[in-house]
């Protein structure tokens, strides 16, 4: 009978224990975000809609963490980024130099940090982000 209430409440357990950190979450949906930019941006150029639509929900996205969090700092490998000693990025097979995680290592980079708070929509004040040859500010037209 123990077997059976144990084998019962260890599936709760897992779950409990494999349940991510909101904060964890957070970073993962802004990297993911990003990427999807650099790649809009690359394909379509900075001034076509569908890129607009990332680089607005990457602004959300990230001034939103900034808010509940004030900061973001993540540690930089060569084929991933690491926060608070998760991976929340990963480079897909085949993706090599076009990963931004190996563009920030190829640079030198080992810990970038990014600080604020809320910019009140203003997105002609968010950091520009280097893609490639093009510098894109996200939020302009």
């Amino acid at each position: 009978m123990a077997d059976l209430k144990t084998a019962q409440e260890t599936p709760a357990a897992a779950v409990i224990r494999n349940a991510e950190d909101p904060e964890t979450a957070s970073v993962k949906r802004i990297l993911k975000l990003l990427d999807k930019t650099a790649k809009s941006n690359r394909t379509y150029g900075p001034t076509n809609p569908v890129a607009h639509k990332f680089a607005r929900q990457l602004f959300e996205e990230l001034t939103g963490h900034l808010a509940a969090y004030s900061k973001l700092t993540f540690l930089v490998h060569r084929s991933e980024l690491r926060f608070n000693d998760a991976v929340v990025y990963q480079t897909d097979l085949g993706e090599g130099g076009e990963s931004f995680a190996f563009k920030l290592y190829a640079d030198g980079i080992r810990e970038l940090s990014i600080y604020g708070r809320p910019l009140s929509g203003r997105s002609d004040v968010l950091p520009r982000f280097d893609m490639g040859k093009r510098r894109v500010r996200p939020g302009r037209r």
